[in-house]
């Protein structure tokens, strides 16, 4: 019996040696799931983390978006204000062309009634003639026909389109008024052989 008690000593002692290895092994092992269980919950933080971030950065994005549309329409609006103003611009021409236009022929109006007055108002008011064109007789003729006297003045001239003996200048211009008697000078070609 001695013996079986020893060997049971012994089968004690190995099984509770190999308890004790299993415990060990089992603190390891809890020891590996502790601190795989903490790597868990860093990258559970970690994911947190990163989803709070894609949120935050998602509302920028959405904020940035938003803004973006807000410029477009404020650009749409732009350009439609751009539209209307060109557009009254070019009526604004239109009417400054046509106001222009009006000034332009009040004034020849007018400048065709103080003519008209002063040769009613004047007895001795005359229009002057166009003499461009015509020989010293034509121009002494007229001039004498208006109670106006010639000045003619011969210039020497290589213009080719110049034509002997013609006016090619005179001293008042057309349609300027004139008092009788005055003497007018007149500028005739001679042309240069």
């Amino acid at each position: 019996m001695a013996k079986q008690v020893t060997d049971l000593e012994i089968e004690i002692s190995t099984l509770t040696s190999q308890i004790e290895l299993v415990n060990l092994e089992f603190n390891k092992r809890t020891q590996d799931l502790e601190l795989l269980n903490k790597r868990y919950i860093e990258r559970e933080q970690n994911l947190v983390q990163l989803n709070t971030q894609i949120t935050e950065r998602t509302k920028i994005l959405e904020q940035v978006a938003a803004q973006i549309a807000a410029n477009e329409k404020i650009i749409a609006e732009l350009d439609k204000e751009k539209v209307v103003k060109e557009q009254l611009f070019e009526d604004l021409i239109v009417k400054v062309a046509a106001e222009e236009k009006k000034s332009n022929e009040l004034r020849a109006s007018y400048k065709e009634m103080k003519k008209a007055v002063e040769l009613i108002s004047n007895p001795n008011a005359i229009e002057m003639p166009n003499l461009i064109g015509l020989t010293e007789t034509l121009c002494n003729q007229l001039l004498l026909s208006l109670g106006l006297k010639l000045d003619a003045i011969y210039q020497n001239t290589n213009n080719s389109k110049a034509v002997n003996g013609q006016s090619i200048k005179q001293s008042v211009p057309e349609g300027i008024i004139v008092n009788s008697g005055e003497t007018i000078a007149v500028v005739f070609a001679k042309k240069i052989v």
